[in-house]
């Protein structure tokens, strides 16, 4: 981990004591270490003079276009966009790739990519079926869109909100933000849009009340089929009383007012949880060739949505599939589960299109795969800005001020360059990491609350890659960061070093976890928790007054936020600009990179006697597993049990224990030849090994999530140069979907370092 230092060198303390971990693992004395600081010294002088080189070449360009019109974006590097790339030799140049660009990717638990969910070709040649809908046809006037229905009122009201159309400013992530501090992205674009759900199609299957059948208007009934589905599933959400009582709050205004139904506890769904059960009966029963004719149908319907022109290049485009209506249900334990999710109409959708493009039209499909034209809608607006990367948008139903996007796929030139330029900026924080760390040492014993309060979450940041934290609305999750801890959030321990955290994180997971920290840091939490409240402020309906003392509800760090920490950091390094975010790719990276370093191929190759090759690589991949796991925990990627746990769990003994006894029956065999029993007994023994490894692995990785800190967090040319120099097969540690997204990366040599210092091959050389 890439930790501070805690306190202060004594006299029996050398410098390499005091250093961070990971920079321990680098050398072994202070011969080592002076030779370190001067390859930083190098490192840096080298940026700053490419920088310079770089501003210089910008104001000649500048000068000489004298006010012409700006010159079109930079296309993605050719290793960006091409399938695949043979392995770089050990001693090939790396470019380092400059970036103002924040870290800015989501979270997600998922370890496939929505953005990848098709299998086509990227080639160049596109068959009239594939091109852009808005290009087959002229561009047609639609009309306004009728009146609004019961169902979408009612749901917008459940979620205790009006959809406000044009507020994308007031989210923190809103559609405005981005063009004003993004670069320009493309010259001409032209797309498809979006693709909507199909339209309910009522089944006519009545509820029962009290023992008393009640017929269901349509709108009702495609209500109480979104909770008989979660019933159906058997989903733990039907038992929390939380999402029983937002789903009551929503359905009882479909129902109105005068409706026989007055209470959920009453209401027998079993009627419809049977149609449903039947319609699965039916999935099931059907055969190879059915399937492979709906996914035929399926594939042509998608076809034209699949990519967009950017640029004249056609690229694949992420999830462009707009979320059908149903029960939201959030992550932990969200206040706003089980609201309805009303369905979304092309009025609530902004395109974003180029000026030339033809606008495309909304279409929805049936549940054959039959695109449906939505004749007489319109998009809530069209707009042609070059800045954005995303090509529509719109508010999300339940958190109605966040906004969701239709952006390229996580396999386009688009993302792969971005994604480049994020590890680059953290890969270049190990140049300026030692400046911030003195800088916040000595601003934690600062006797100004300002100075000493963004001192301390620059060093929680660092220590722990928390969040940032911000503001939020009452009837959002109650979810903190770093600049939003309460005095109830923290426990202070007795020896002035160790400190307990109790809060819920993004998505409502828990974090609770106790560290020892800079005794100097606790101490000046402890300082700002006793001082009095900096601000007046509301919540839970109560004020509470600037100079009164702190309470348990009271933010410790009262003079800052997200966008001081970051302005201060960005003075810090104006070379770099990092922030927070920057701040936990470079942790996960860092730690990743250090224990994958610990990696000793010869101690698999002395287990190599009796093994085949199959059981090595599966404990490098174990070994490799278990390095994620601390980047998931340190990121606290956290997931729960699986409701199979047990029985998979169980399977994978039985299937041990099956093996071992094969053994114990092939010892006793006395009239197998001596040749034929060992090879036999070399592969018992290689199948128990596997078996063994595949138990550890699923009992060690339970409760965290892998997947997350693969896609966002840590830098992927680590793990391929691992795989490498391990000679791990790289689909062992990333699926088909990574392996898309990070096309960019297979080149990278074996020897490749996340801290450009001791990388021995690249030393942020240019091309």
């Amino acid at each position: 981990m890439a930790s501070s230092a805690g306190a202060p060198a004594s006299a029996d303390t050398t410098v390499l004591d005091t250093l961070p971990l990971y920079k321990r693992l680098l050398y072994k004395n202070e011969s080592d270490r002076i030779k370190y600081e001067k390859a930083v010294q190098t490192c840096l002088a080298a940026e700053t003079e490419r920088s310079q080189k770089n501003m210089s070449m910008t104001n000649g360009a500048a000068a000489k276009s004298n006010g012409s019109k700006a010159s079109p974006s930079v296309k993605a590097k050719k290793t960006l966009v091409k399938k695949s790339a043979p392995p770089a030799k050990a001693g090939a140049k790396r470019k380092m790739v400059q970036s103002d660009d924040d870290d800015d990717d989501d979270d997600d638990d998922s370890e496939d990519d929505d953005d990848s969910e098709s299998d086509s070709e990227d080639d160049d040649d596109s068959s009239e079926d594939e091109k852009p809908l808005a290009s087959r046809k002229k561009n047609t006037k639609t009309t306004p869109t009728p009146p609004a229905k019961k169902a979408k009122k009612a749901a917008a009201a459940s979620a205790g909100k009006k959809t406000k159309k044009k507020n994308a400013s007031s989210s923190g992530v809103g559609i405005e933000k981005t063009t004003s501090t993004k670069a320009k992205v493309w010259d001409t674009l032209s797309h498809s849009g979006v693709l909507f759900p199909p339209q309910y199609e009522p089944h006519g299957i009545s509820v029962r009340y009290s023992g008393q059948e009640v017929k269901l208007t349509p709108e009702q009934e495609e209500v109480a089929t979104w909770y008989a589905q979660m019933i159906h599933t058997n989903s733990d959400y039907i038992g929390k009383e939380l999402f029983q009582k937002n789903f009551w709050d929503g359905f009882k205004k479909i129902l109105g007012k005068n409706h026989v139904i007055k209470e959920l506890s009453k209401i027998d769904f079993a009627p419809i949880v049977e149609h449903l059960e039947a319609q699965r009966e039916v999935k099931n029963a059907m055969t190879n060739e059915q399937k492979k004719e709906l996914k035929v149908k399926k594939d042509a319907m998608e076809a034209p949505f699949l990519f967009a022109m950017l640029n004249g290049t056609r690229e694949k485009v992420g999830n462009f599939r707009v979320e059908p209506p149903g029960l939201f249900r959030g992550r932990g334990e969200h206040p706003k589960m089980g609201m309805l999710k009303r369905r979304m109409e092309p009025e609530d959708v902004i395109i974003n299109i180029g000026k030339d493009a033809p606008i495309p039209t909304p279409f929805t499909h049936t549940a054959d795969f039959q695109l449906v034209e939505l004749k007489g809608r319109h998009w809530q607006e069209i707009r042609h800005d070059p800045f954005c990367a995303w090509m529509a948008g719109w508010h999300d139903s339940i958190n109605t001020k966040d906004w969701k996007y239709v952006q390229f796929a996580a396999t386009s030139s688009v993302k792969g360059e971005s994604d480049l330029k994020k590890y680059e900026k953290a890969r270049k924080l190990c140049l300026y990491i030692d400046k911030i760390r003195k800088d916040y040492e000595k601003g934690m014993k600062s006797s100004d609350p300002e100075t000493a309060q963004l001192a301390v979450t620059t060093y929680l940041v660092d220590k722990l890659a928390l969040r940032a934290g911000g503001e939020k609305e009452e009837d959002l999750a109650d979810t903190v960061g770093v600049t939003t801890l309460r005095v109830s959030h923290v426990e202070l321990h007795e020896d002035g070093e160790t400190i307990t955290f109790d809060f819920l994180g993004k998505d409502s997971i828990r974090f609770h976890q106790t560290h020892k920290l800079n005794p100097v840091a606790v101490s000046a939490m402890k300082r700002f928790m006793k001082m009095p409240r900096e601000k007046t402020y509301e919540r839970g309906g109560k004020t509470f007054a600037a100079g009164s003392k702190k309470g348990p509800d009271d933010d410790i760090f009262g003079h800052v936020d997200p966008s001081k920490v970051n302005e201060h950091l960005a003075n810090l390094v104006p070379e770099l600009r990092p922030t927070i975010k920057t701040f936990r790719t470079y942790n996960a990276s860092i730690l990743i990179d250090e224990m994958l370093q610990e990696f000793e191929t010869d101690q698999f190759v002395a287990q190599a006697k009796n093994k085949s090759e199959s059981v090595l690589v599966d404990a490098k991949v174990a070994y490799y597993n278990n390095a994620n796991k601390e980047v998931a925990i340190l990121c606290n990627h956290q997931k729960g049990v699986s409701k199979d746990f047990d029985s998979q769990m169980g399977k994978k003994v039985e299937k041990r224990d099956s093996i071992k006894e094969k053994i114990a029956e092939l010892k006793k065999q006395k009239d197998l030849a001596a040749d034929k029993k060992a090879a036999k007994m070399k592969a018992l023994n290689d199948q128990l090994a596997k078996a063994e490894t595949a138990m550890r692995q699923k009992e060690d990785l339970k409760t965290v999530s892998l997947g997350t800190s693969k896609i966002n967090y840590m830098d992927p040319r680590i793990t391929i140069a691992f795989c490498k120099r391990a000679h791990v097969p790289i689909e062992k540690c990333f699926n088909k979907a990574l392996l898309e997204k990070f096309n960019w990366a297979m080149e990278e040599s074996p020897e490749f370092r996340f801290d450009p210092a001791v990388d021995p091959v690249s030393r942020m050389q240019q091309d």
